[in-house]
């Protein structure tokens, strides 16, 4: 793909005629007229629209305390359960297996040794 590249004079006027264009569009006067026209901000005179205002604090819920237990009893129910070893102990647990294929499953992977090499 080549791209064109003029010589001399036709050089110097491509720019010029760039600017020239974009002037002239930047210049056209406004068609959006769906906008109302304001008066003038600075006059005392000119009405102004009222502005909803919603405080941030409208829908603020406070932070309550929490009923805090005797912490001889919190330590006595963790011994109860078990302690960390209880944790432990499920965290080594394996998933739970999932259910086995059907026939028709088994069926569908034949061609490909039946999932198995």
């Amino acid at each position: 793909m080549q791209i064109f590249i003029p010589n001399g004079r036709a050089r110097c006027l491509m720019p010029v005629a760039l600017i020239l264009a974009f002037t002239f569009a930047h210049a056209q006067p406004q068609t959006d007229t769906k906008k109302p026209l304001r008066g003038d901000p600075v006059s005392a005179e000119t009405p102004i629209e009222a502005v909803p205002y919603r405080s941030a604090f409208t829908d603020y819920r406070p932070l309550r305390d929490e009923p805090v237990a005797a912490w001889k009893d919190a330590h006595d129910m963790n011994a109860t359960i078990g302690g960390w070893l209880v944790y432990a102990r499920e965290a080594r647990q394996p998933d739970t297996p999932t259910a086995a294929p059907t026939s028709a499953q088994v069926k569908d992977h034949a061609g490909h040794q039946g999932g198995q090499q």
